[in-house]
């Protein structure tokens, strides 16, 4: 099986700290590859994406990731039934002959157990967990397979705020993906 990093979201836009991220965990932790997965539906957070489709959402990432050789946009879970259920994904992932590494921020590990089918992804599958502003996390997490990345880089930007401040915030994204926005006028540009 091929080792992958999983690293979900909905990119509402892709900014640089999720980049960064990205390929600092691919580096750091033995990965190979890290794909970003553009989630359609996220079934704890309102499912609108104010601003830009899945399909502008997508070509952004993919704009994003083109630098990286070891970064890929990944648009499996739009084809997937909605809500895109997490152990659904990891588990068409292995299916496809991929071993997946499933990458969440700190603000998702302290919800954790309100994902479907938490105890079944903390079973089978490895998860790195990266700090967030606002968010402890312990030294270590009590389970063998759970890793906190506690010098991976932050961020003091969200998309939510990119997307209320674009014409200052346009400098936190990546390049290609300022411009696809100011091209396409996307989030009241």
């Amino acid at each position: 099986m091929n080792k992958i990093g999983f690293f979900g979201g909905s990119f509402n836009p892709v900014h640089q700290g999720h980049i960064r991220l990205a390929d600092y965990l691919r580096e750091h932790y033995s990965l190979p590859e890290v794909w970003l997965s553009l989630s359609p539906e996220n079934p704890l957070k309102n499912a609108s994406h104010p601003g830009a489709n899945d399909s502008q959402r997508l070509e952004m990432l993919r704009l994003a990731c083109e630098p990286y050789p070891g970064l890929r946009a990944w648009d499996g879970e739009l084809s997937m039934p909605r809500p895109s259920f997490t152990v659904n994904v990891l588990k068409r992932l292995r299916n496809e002959e991929f071993d997946p590494t499933l990458i969440i921020g700190a603000d998702n590990w302290t919800n954790f157990n309100r994902w479907f089918k938490h105890e079944e992804i903390l079973s089978d599958y490895q998860i790195i967990v990266y700090p967030r502003p606002g968010y402890e996390l312990p030294a270590e997490s009590g389970y063998s397979n759970v890793i906190f990345a506690l010098s991976a880089p932050q961020t003091d930007v969200s998309s939510t705020e990119i997307r209320n401040n674009i014409h200052q915030e346009l400098s936190r994204l990546p390049e290609p993906v300022a411009n696809y926005i100011k091209l396409h006028k996307l989030y009241g540009y």
